[in-house]
């Protein structure tokens, strides 16, 4: 399944991935204007700092820490960007 041949409701992107960090990867769909707007969750095991500026920048709605996070608050955010792909949810960790 390609992000060029189906459109997911909200993307839960990891920061560390083996071929390109999760902010290439969102610079990479952000450039495509159907996946513009896609409402992105952030996962990190990377300490607050730069990253996260960056990931605002290019319209991630919450960014959870993956050393400190509960699933049922993910999932209230993923339910919440289904039915509003532009709030923000309350981020974890």
């Amino acid at each position: 399944m390609s992000l060029l041949t189906t459109y997911p409701d909200v993307i839960i992107l990891d920061m560390m991935m083996p071929e390109m960090s999760g902010l290439e990867l969102l610079e990479v769909m952000r450039s495509y204007l159907r996946m513009s707007k896609l409402p992105v969750i952030l996962l990190t095991a990377y300490p607050a700092g730069q990253h996260i500026e960056r990931a605002k920048e290019l319209g991630v709605r919450c960014v959870f820490s993956k050393t400190n996070y509960n699933l049922s608050t993910l999932r209230e955010c993923v339910a919440q960007l289904i039915a509003d792909p532009n709030s923000d949810c309350q981020s974890a960790g």
